[in-house]
């Protein structure tokens, strides 16, 4: 499944990168208004959310993390840079994609690293004309003391128009399914779909 958080601290992460209405429409699209929230207030809410995400915890294990694999001839900004390192901890590596098996190794044997070998060959088949790579990767391991019921995974909630919904938890949803809150289910594919429990 993909995780929610992944893909808006991923989005957020790159309206760093964009400029005017660019940076708007990204950020829009995660449901901000600027003219309600300024974008300060935005990232700074993301930063906390990374941090007590990966904040130590003792009964159980998780780590997101980012990663920008970006082609060694572009020089992005060093203000992006600094602030994508700073506010969501990501790492940023220069790679020549002119060598697609060697960029394809470096991106596929770092997420295998980051995520203690539970994601292994996330891409498969690396574009010649590929320039920069976002990997979002959320590593979870918990001890589970009883197996889960799939009738207690589900949680009930209230829309906003007075209506009563159920909503099935991610555990029920098929792979490449995002389920929201108003019931709204998204297909997504992808070479890393999956979660395992342990």
């Amino acid at each position: 499944f993909f995780s929610p958080v992944s893909i808006s601290a991923a989005l957020a992460m790159l309206s760093f990168g964009a400029c005017s209405s660019t940076q708007t429409q990204i950020l829009e699209s995660l449901g901000y208004n600027l003219t309600e929230m300024p974008m300060a207030e935005i990232q700074q809410g993301f930063q906390h959310l990374i941090c007590s995400l990966n904040f130590p915890k003792k009964e159980l294990e998780l780590q997101m993390g980012n990663v920008l694999f970006i082609e060694k001839q572009l020089k992005p900004l060093a203000k992006f840079l600094d602030d994508v390192k700073n506010l969501y901890e990501t790492e940023v590596f220069s790679t020549d994609f002119s060598n697609v098996s060697a960029a394809q190794q470096e991106l596929n044997s770092h997420v295998e690293r980051q995520t203690k070998g539970k994601i292994v060959g996330l891409i498969p088949d690396l574009k010649p004309n590929t320039i920069m790579v976002l990997v979002n990767y959320i590593f979870f391991k918990s001890p589970v003391g009883k197996s889960f019921r799939s009738a207690q995974d589900r949680r009930g909630f209230q829309l906003l128009s007075g209506q009563d919904y159920n909503s099935a938890s991610a555990h029920d949803a098929p792979d490449g399914t995002i389920l929201s809150p108003g019931g709204y289910r998204a297909e997504l594919h992808s070479a890393a779909n999956g979660l395992q429990q342990e």
